[in-house]
């Protein structure tokens, strides 16, 4: 553990990280043996200052609560993780037959059914209760058990697993509490979190060990938006989205404080499910990004294995728009960190820098320039996004957006439907001369807000998607077939900040074919590391 000295010099390198990304609060907790230090800095919303007693939203750092828990109760009724799932939920569905046959609890926790993200499903109008027909209809962009693409609505589906398994009509949140928080004096996890309707935070009654009752303290989450010129605006603070819908319990809805994430670190080790979690059984890809690590990365259950600078770490980080999170073991120190924060996407780059920054500390290596490094990767960041965002028609003005529609025999016009992802009516009015200028917009923006699609006529041409759409897959596809090709984005306006207009973002593609009764779009899947969007649609069939 830090000497005082290198405490003080370690929280002035993390004050110095928060100013550059502009994070507005975070909580740093590391733990080693029985001790621990617990580092709050910065403010929870606009004028309170993160204490140790801060809820957070772990987003997908809660998945591991998930992965116990199934099997924790898979064990209770003498199954393995090997267990086929339909053997005891036979309403379980996979639009691949063979696939929904073979498929095991161990399939889905570890990513590999072939399923990618699809999290667009996913807004305010969601219900847990319709999942199970929605997975019999969602189409794999990939063989079963062939890669690793990371979905988290079959987390969601394993929230349902566990109810299944442990029955007398008590919930995955009930079974969560019951087998992990209460028996380890978790005090603030919790999976409800409270707004009136001004937006403020409702102040929620959490009862934990010896009925202790404690007033939560919620952060509020803040967002930054990145412009097409790979500059960032200032921090907006959004309500949190996953809170809107029902589900969500499985994959990534848990808040927690600093406190009770220092109690969970220190208990994983002890925990009997734990080491199953951590054992590999997927390649995730190669070791890119912010990640830093040695190798390829491998994933076990809810759970990233990987080794940096010679440390092995297991793992897993949250992200959702305004909050980020990571948890962490290095099982050869008996150490852990977790980072909470609620600032996006500031709060990606704290987070690899406080990971950098403790595991030189705890494996006693030499110090590298983190902040430097880091900052050079979220430049390059922001000038690929850029890229990305930039569309390939002229821009005009915002009023000409709004108000150029087009004939009203455009083939595109009327209503479509793509089974178990979503339905649009495409108006006269969705539809434009041009792409307005494009910028990022929040992670599943229509959790946050209202949420439009408009469309730009690119041209006719052979059936293919912008970039190589595989004819292979298709042998009725010809030129004949194709009606033509459309530049799409959403247009968005905040629940929170609605007064500020609207922000436009998500450039995706669309090819109508079929003599106008089928369109395909590029862009909205969540494909695989390996595996590209241009190359898996997702079919939408007109509504007659």
């Amino acid at each position: 553990m830090l000497s005082e000295a290198g405490l003080r010099e370690f929280k002035a390198e993390i004050e110095e990280a928060m100013q550059l990304w502009s994070v507005q609060g975070c909580m740093v907790v590391y733990v080693q043996g029985d001790a621990q230090n617990n580092l709050a800095l910065g403010r929870r919303d606009m004028t309170n200052p993160v204490t140790p007693k801060t809820l957070f939203a772990l987003a997908s750092s809660s998945k591991l609560f998930t992965v116990l828990c199934l099997l924790r109760a898979l064990s209770s009724r003498n199954l393995s993780v090997k267990t086929p799932i339909k053997s005891f939920f036979p309403q379980f569905k996979l639009y691949d037959k063979l696939a929904e046959a073979q498929c095991t609890v161990e399939d889905i926790l570890c990513h590999r059914t072939g399923l990618p993200g699809y999290d667009h499903l996913w807004n305010e109008g969601y219900h847990l209760s319709e999942l199970p027909e929605r997975l019999a209809v969602l189409r794999p962009t990939a063989g079963f058990r062939e890669v690793h693409q990371y979905n988290s609505l079959l987390y969601d589906l394993g929230a349902l697993l566990v109810e299944e398994l442990i029955g007398g009509g008590k919930t995955y949140t009930q079974y969560v509490k019951e087998q992990f928080f209460e028996p380890l004096g978790i005090c603030s996890a919790t999976f409800n979190h409270v707004h009136n309707e001004e937006g403020e935070d409702d102040l929620e009654v959490v009862k934990g060990e010896a009925s202790r009752e404690f007033e939560a303290e919620y952060a509020s989450g803040f967002w930054k938006r990145v412009n097409v010129d790979g500059t960032e605006d200032r921090c907006r603070m959004l309500s949190f989205g996953l809170g809107k819908m029902d589900g969500g319990a499985g994959t990534g809805k848990l808040w927690m404080n600093g406190e009770d994430a220092a109690r969970w670190l220190k208990a994983l080790p002890s925990i009997p499910e734990y080491a199953e979690a951590v054992t590999p059984r997927t390649i995730v890809g190669s070791a890119g990004g912010l990640e830093f690590a040695d190798h390829t990365v491998l994933y076990g259950l809810g759970q990233r294995i990987n080794t940096h600078r010679g440390v092995l770490i297991n793992e897993h980080s949250g992200e959702v728009s305004g909050f980020l999170s990571r948890f962490s073991r290095l099982p050869a120190h008996d150490a852990g960190f977790a980072i909470l924060t609620n600032s996006d996407p500031g709060g990606k780059y704290l987070r690899a820098f406080v990971k950098c920054r403790l595991v030189e500390i705890f494996g006693g290596l030499p110090r590298m320039n983190w902040l430097e490094r880091i900052e050079t990767s979220r430049q390059a960041a922001n000038a690929a996004t850029r890229q990305w965002l930039s569309p390939t028609t002229p821009q005009p003005l915002l009023n000409d957006i709004r108000n150029t529609n087009a004939p009203s025999g455009d083939p595109l016009i009327g209503r479509w439907q793509s089974k178990g992802f979503d339905h649009w009516t495409i108006r006269p009015s969705d539809l434009v001369s041009a792409l307005p200028t494009l910028g990022s917009l929040p992670f599943i923006a229509s959790l946050y807000g209202q949420v439009r699609y408009l469309f730009s006529f690119v041209a006719d041409g052979p059936c293919q998607s912008p970039k190589s759409l595989s004819k292979q897959r298709d042998p009725s596809c010809n030129k004949k077939a194709e009606v033509g090709r459309y530049k799409a984005c959403m247009e968005w306006q905040s629940h929170d900040f609605g007064h500020e207009g609207v922000m436009y973002g998500y450039p995706f593609d669309v090819v109508l074919s079929d003599e106008g009764r089928k369109i395909e779009v590029f862009g909205l899947t969540g494909v695989g590391e390996g595996l590209r969007e241009e190359d898996w649609g997702v079919v939408f069939q007109r509504v007659f």
